[in-house]
C-alpha cells in the first residue's frame, strides 16, 4: 500500500467520478480541477477510467488533443464495433472496481457515497442509481456497487440504462448494449412513472449546450423532480470553471449530501463558499428551483424585491409564477381547489408561444414536452404543422364511406403547434414551482388596494387574509377577481354565454386509426358540419384528444355551474347524419361524460386590465371561445410580457429610483396598454369562432381574408383529408 501522510483527504467521503465519451480520467480530472478544489474540505474525488475505444470531440481535441488515448463507457455510434450487453456491463464494473481498489491501496478509506459524471458518464451514472433502485424494489442483492446516496449528473441525458442483463430489464428501461447515439428512443411517460429515478441528484446544465432539451428531459421525465435539484448556467458542453459557476454546483452537492446524511450540518462550512463570492464579488443564485430540497441562500436584494400574490393555480397562473420565481420575485400563488386540475382533453400551442415560454422559463418547455407534448401533425415526410378543415357532414362519396371533402388547410410552419394533455401538462409544471410558493384551498372573497397603505391584502371565503405588495388576477373565465375590479354592476365583469356545449374525451390512437384511418388520426382535423364541429389531434404518442362543440339556443344561467353530466348518447343524436368517420369516433366517446358549457369575454370586453396594484391576467382578463386556437397562448404571453416588467421593476428598486407601490402601479399601467393593444385583435378575430355550422363556408372566405393567401390552402384534392 503506498499512502501519502500529507494526503488530508484520505479518510473523507468518496465520490465516484465518471468521464464523458471521447474522453479519459485525466483530462476529466483537469475539467473538475475548481469542483474538486472547492469540495476537498468534505469529499475526495476519484476518476475511473472507461475501457471502450472512442474518438474525440472536437472540444476535447481542441484542448486535450496530446491527452489519449480516448475512451468511452457504452457504445457511441452504430459503427463501433459490436459489443453486447453483458460484456459491456462486465467492463463497466472492471473500470470502476479497479478505480475504487487503487484508491483503497493509496490509503484512501472514506466511505463511497456518490457518482458525479459528465455527459455519457453522468448518462452511466443515472444507470446505475436506476439499477439498484430497481434491485432494492425486487429485493435483489446488489453486490457491485457501493450504495451511493447521490449523484451530481453534468450535462447528462435519458434514457435510464439496465446494468443488470442477467435479471429482467424494467419498463422505459434501455440495455447496455444500445448506442449512445442515433437519437433517443421514444418511451411513453406512463411507461416511467414507477421507475422514475428517486435517489437525490443535482442537475448541471449548460444553457447554450446544444443537447439543453435532452438534458432537461433526463430531468423531468426520468427523475422523481421532489428529490432533485437543478442549476443552469451559461456555458456550453463542459463543465463549469469559473467560480462563480462552480459556487453553485458546489453548493448543491453539500445541500444534497447534509439532507442524505453523508455529512453533518455543522461540517458544511458555506462560509468558506461566501468568501469566495465575496472575495470575487459572485451573486449567488439559482437558475431555477424545483419542488422541494432546494436550498435558496438569501441576498440582501431579496429585500428590494416585490412579494406578488397570484390568485389561481392554472396554466397561466403557475407558468407566471415560474417566470417571477426565476426572476427573484417572491411569489404566493392561491388556488381555490384541493389540488391541481385541468378541464378538458387536449391543449396547443404555437411555436411563437413555445418561444415565450422558453423566454418566461426553459423548465416550462421542459415540464411541456415531459408531459408528452408532441407536434400536431405526427408525419414523418413533412414537419410543417397544417390545421386542416374537412366537410363532417356531406356523404361525398358512396363508394368511399370514410373520405371527406377538404376545405381549408392553414400552414403553422415547421413545428408550429405542439399539443399535450392539459392533466399532464398541469402536473408536471407544477413540479417546476418552489415549495412554499402555493397555497391551496383559497377562494378570494375581497382585495383591499388602499393607496396609502403599503401592503394590498386578500380576503379569502375561509376567513384568513394575507398580503402582498401586488396581486396579479389568473382566476380564469369566472373570475372574482374581476368582478373586485370593475364592479358589480358592471357587465364586462361576467362572462357571457356563447350559446354553446362542449364535449371531450381522450381516446387511444390505435382505436382511433380503426374508426377514421391513419392519416386523419396522425393529423389535427377539424370536421365542420350544421350547428356543430369536431376536433381532434395527437396530445401524446398514443393517445387523441377529441372534442364535440354542439350549439345551443337555451341560455344558460350564470349563477348555473358551467358543467353538467351527460352521455355519449346526447352526443351521437346531435351529430345524427354526419358522415362515417365522424360517427365512428364519437362511438369511441366514454358512456358518460360531462358537458362544457362555453364562455366567453366577446360580448362585453374587459375595458381596462388594471387598476392600482391589482390587475387581471390569462381568461380573468381576455377569455376567448374555442377554437382560435390561442386562448392559452395569450396567457403565456401576458406571463412573459408582466415577467419582463417585474426584471426592469427590480432593477428600478435596487437602483432607487422610485418606490415599491409606485414602480408597481407603473408596470401594471404599462402592462395594460400592451395588453389593450393585443387584446382589441385577438378579440375581432376570436369572434370568427362563434358563428353557427350554418355559416362555416361564408366564415371560410373571412378566414381567408384574414390570413391572406399565404399558408392557406383550399380544397386539397386527395382523400387524405
Amino acid at each position: 500500500m503506498i499512502v501519502n501522510a500529507n494526503d488530508s483527504t484520505l479518510h473523507l467521503p468518496r465520490i465516484l467520478c465518471l468521464h464523458g465519451g471521447g474522453t479519459n480520467a485525466r483530462i476529466f480530472r483537469m475539467q473538475c480541477r475548481v469542483l474538486e478544489r472547492m469540495l476537498r474540505p468534505h469529499f475526495r474525488l476519484v476518476f475511473a477510467e472507461a475501457t471502450l475505444p472512442a474518438r474525440p470531440g472536437p472540444d476535447v481535441t481542441s484542448v486535450y488533443k496530446d491527452y489519449g488515448p480516448f475512451k468511452a463507457w457504452l457504445r457511441v455510434r452504430p459503427e463501433d464495433p459490436a459489443e453486447d450487453a453483458h460484456n459491456i456491463v462486465r467492463k463497466i464494473e472492471d473500470s470502476l472496481a479497479a478505480a475504487r481498489l487503487a484508491d483503497d491501496c493509496r490509503g484512501a478509506t472514506g466511505d463511497w457515497v456518490g457518482l458525479l459524471g459528465f455527459s455519457q458518464g453522468a448518462h452511466l451514472a443515472a444507470g446505475i442509481l436506476a439499477t439498484q433502485q430497481e434491485l432494492r424494489r425486487r429485493n435483489e442483492d446488489d453486490e457491485v456497487w457501493p450504495a451511493f446516496r447521490f449523484a451530481v449528473l453534468l450535462a447528462g441525458r435519458g434514457p435510464l440504462r439496465w446494468l443488470r442483463p442477467d435479471l429482467p430489464m424494467p419498463r422505459g428501461f434501455v440495455d447496455a448494449a444500445q448506442c449512445t447515439t442515433g437519437g433517443e428512443p421514444l418511451v411513453a411517460v406512463d411507461l416511467l412513472q414507477d421507475n422514475r429515478l428517486q435517489t437525490p441528484t443535482v442537475h448541471v446544465h449548460g444553457l447554450a449546450d446544444p443537447g439543453l432539451e435532452l438534458h432537461r428531459r433526463l430531468l423531468y421525465q426520468y427523475c422523481d423532480t421532489r428529490m432533485a435539484a437543478l442549476i443552469e448556467w451559461g456555458g456550453n458542453h463542459r463543465v463549469p470553471i469559473k467560480i462563480r459557476d462552480a459556487a453553485s454546483v458546489v453548493e448543491q452537492i453539500l445541500s444534497v449530501a447534509q439532507q442524505t446524511g453523508v455529512l453533518d450540518g455543522s461540517l458544511v462550512r458555506l462560509d468558506i463558499l461566501y468568501a469566495i463570492q465575496g472575495l470575487f464579488e459572485v451573486t449567488y443564485h439559482l437558475a431555477t428551483c424545483l419542488e422541494t430540497r432546494i436550498m435558496i441562500v438569501p441576498t440582501p436584494e431579496m429585500t428590494t424585491t416585490p412579494e406578488i400574490a397570484i390568485v389561481g393555480g392554472g396554466i397561466v397562473g403557475l407558468v407566471l409564477a415560474a417566470g417571477l420565481t426565476r426572476r427573484g420575485v417572491q411569489v404566493k400563488l392561491y388556488e381555490q381547489a384541493r389540488n391541481f386540475r385541468e378541464i378538458g382533453a387536449g391543449i396547443g400551442f404555437t411555436k411563437n408561444t413555445v418561444g415565450c415560454m422558453e423566454k418566461i422559463n426553459p423548465a416550462v418547455v421542459t415540464a411541456l414536452r415531459s408531459g408528452g407534448a408532441v407536434n400536431v401533425s405526427l408525419d414523418q415526410q413533412d414537419p410543417k404543422s397544417y390545421l386542416r378543415w374537412i366537410d363532417g357532414y356531406g356523404q361525398q362519396r358512396e363508394d368511399d364511406p370514410m373520405y371527406q371533402k377538404p376545405l381549408l388547410k392553414l400552414d403553422a410552419g415547421v413545428k408550429g403547434w405542439e399539443t399535450v394533455r392539459r392533466d399532464q401538462f398541469l402536473e408536471d409544471l407544477v413540479k417546476v414551482i418552489p415549495e412554499g410558493v402555493v397555497h391551496l384551498r383559497k377562494r378570494l372573497e375581497t382585495i383591499d388596494d388602499n393607496e396609502n397603505a403599503e401592503k394590498v391584502y386578500l380576503n379569502f371565503t375561509d376567513g384568513t387574509r394575507a398580503e402582498a405588495d401586488a396581486v396579479i388576477a389568473c382566476d380564469g373565465i369566472k373570475s372574482r377577481a374581476r368582478q373586485l375590479l370593475l364592479g358589480q354592476d358592471n357587465p364586462a365583469s361576467y362572462p357571457q354565454y356563447t350559446h354553446k356545449v362542449a364535449y371531450r374525451a381522450l381516446i387511444p390512437m390505435d382505436k382511433v386509426v380503426a374508426a377514421i384511418g391513419e392519416y386523419k388520426t396522425f393529423r389535427q382535423h377539424m370536421h365542420v358540419g350544421p350547428n356543430a364541429h369536431l376536433i381532434h389531434y395527437p396530445v401524446n404518442t398514443n393517445t387523441i384528444g377529441a372534442t364535440v362543440v354542439v350549439s345551443d339556443p337555451n341560455d344558460w344561467p350564470q349563477d348555473k355551474p358551467t358543467t353538467a353530466r351527460a352521455s355519449r348518447k346526447e352526443v351521437s343524436e346531435a351529430l345524427a347524419g354526419w358522415c362515417t368517420p365522424v360517427r365512428n369516433l364519437v362511438e369511441l366517446f366514454p358512456e358518460e361524460l360531462d358537458q362544457w358549457a362555453l364562455f366567453d369575454l366577446f360580448e362585453y370586453p374587459v375595458p381596462k386590465y388594471n387598476k392600482g396594484r391589482v390587475c387581471l391576467m390569462g381568461d380573468a382578463a381576455h377569455a376567448s371561445s374555442p377554437h382560435h386556437g390561442a386562448g392559452a397562448s395569450f396567457g403565456i404571453e401576458d406571463a412573459l410580457c408582466m415577467s419582463t416588467l417585474m426584471s426592469e421593476l427590480i432593477m428600478d428598486l435596487r437602483e432607487h429610483r422610485t418606490s415599491k407601490a409606485t414602480a408597481l402601479r407603473t408596470a401594471f399601467e404599462t402592462y395594460d396598454k400592451i395588453l389593450g393593444a393585443f387584446a382589441t385583435s385577438s378579440n375581432s378575430q376570436s369572434g370568427l369562432t362563434r358563428i353557427s355550422g350554418e355559416s362555416m363556408n361564408l366564415a371560410t372566405n373571412k378566414i381567408k381574408s384574414v390570413n391572406g393567401n399565404d399558408g392557406v390552402s383550399v380544397g386539397y384534392g386527395t382523400n387524405k383529408a
